[in-house]
């Protein structure tokens, strides 16, 4: 590439691979489609507080889904086991029959 800054200006974010692609293949007098441009976006450090807040949220979440999952199954199967029909346990747990069923299946029982 000829030496020297060289510059090229979009509107957003969506542009601005189009835009240094083309710039570059400008410069070097080739087809745009040849250029692959890597795109890094540095966020100001608040942006990247709150970004990781944010990550670590969902990972919590996450665990927490988890767990009311796990807990779920282990209340249908405590249900089931004391008797009650998987209907009934169904409208005792606020779901439907079919996924008490699905979550007292034991392994290597019939289908």
């Amino acid at each position: 590439m000829p030496a020297g800054p060289h510059y090229t200006q979009g509107k957003n974010l969506k542009d601005a691979e189009a835009m240094a692609a083309d710039a570059v293949a400008l410069l070097l007098d080739v087809d745009p489609a040849t250029i692959t441009v890597n795109l890094t976006v540095e966020a100001p450090e608040e942006a990247r507080v709150h970004l990781r807040a944010m990550a670590d949220a969902e990972s919590a979440r996450d665990e927490a889904e988890r767990k009311r999952l796990a807990e779920l199954a282990a209340a249908a199967q405590a249900l089931v086991d004391a008797g009650m029909t998987v209907r009934d346990a169904g409208r005792v747990l606020g779901t439907s029959h079919q996924r008490v069923a699905q979550l007292t299946k034991r392994p290597g029982a019939p289908a």
